[in-house]
């Protein structure tokens, strides 16, 4: 594990059109099928970060072009596992430099929206600033000049699995959620990919999950593993970042 980037294991498994699809999809329409796996091309960060704005920042985890049918957009989604006071600065520079990268590169004068979705997986709730206002001390003399934006998030603890349809996005939420509640119970019978199990490892610090993927089977029981880190008083495998 002493290679593992726990951003890198985010990343991959949402740059796969079909898991960012029907995340966005649950998110932003309720379960709908309007964005289309096909519809969706990667966009390289490196391309829209540059110069000194964010040189030692991290960047976004996954950004996405929509071509839709009717429309076009660029999505993205960062994962957050730690309640952060300057994300939603930081999402606002994120924001404005893709579109400032859309001056540049595309030279026209109407912009594609940039829709950018925070995905909250840590314990307990998100308890920072959603807006810039928020985080303002503003004098009475100033109030409601300032120029507010809103950070849109979603703490993964409250998104319905049901509304997921791509069997591993729904087998992460779900158990995400599990383990967070300690509905052990509820692991009997269930078994996840190697792929989502390494997600679900990432998102609830159990890094003792990534031990028992290395085998040739193509899935793991959840039971199994609860039984494990039980017996070994639920120690948490340290990861290196």
């Amino acid at each position: 594990m002493k290679d593992l980037k726990v951003d890198d294991v985010i990343r991959d498994f949402f740059r796969n059109p079909e898991h960012f699809a029907d995340m966005m999809n649950a998110i932003l329409y309720g379960g709908q099928d309007v964005i289309k796996p096909d519809e969706l091309q990667r966009m390289d960060t490196s391309e829209i970060f540059v110069g000194n704005y964010i040189s030692r920042e991290r960047r976004r985890d996954v950004i996405m072009l929509w071509k839709g049918k009717d429309s076009q957009a660029i999505l993205a989604l960062e994962a957050q596992d730690q309640v952060d006071f300057t994300m939603v600065s930081r999402t606002l520079l994120y924001d404005a430099l893709t579109y400032n990268m859309q001056d540049k590169e595309y030279k026209s004068y109407k912009i594609m929206p940039v829709v950018s979705l925070v995905l909250f997986h840590g314990e307990g709730r998100w308890t920072a600033a959603t807006s810039l206002v928020e985080r303002m001390d503003i004098p009475e003399s100033l109030k409601g000049m300032p120029n507010d934006w809103k950070m849109k998030i979603v703490d993964i603890k409250d998104l319905d699995y049901h509304l997921l349809k791509n069997e591993d996005n729904r087998n992460i939420v779900k158990t995400v959620n599990q383990i967070w509640r300690k509905e052990k119970e509820d692991f009997k019978g269930m078994e996840v990919s190697k792929t989502a199990a390494r997600v679900i490892a990432i998102l609830t610090e159990r890094y003792d999950i990534l031990e028992q993927v290395k085998g040739e089977e193509e899935t793991m029981a959840m039971w199994s593993f609860w039984k494990d880190i039980e017996q070994e008083g639920k120690k948490k495998v340290k990861c290196k970042y």
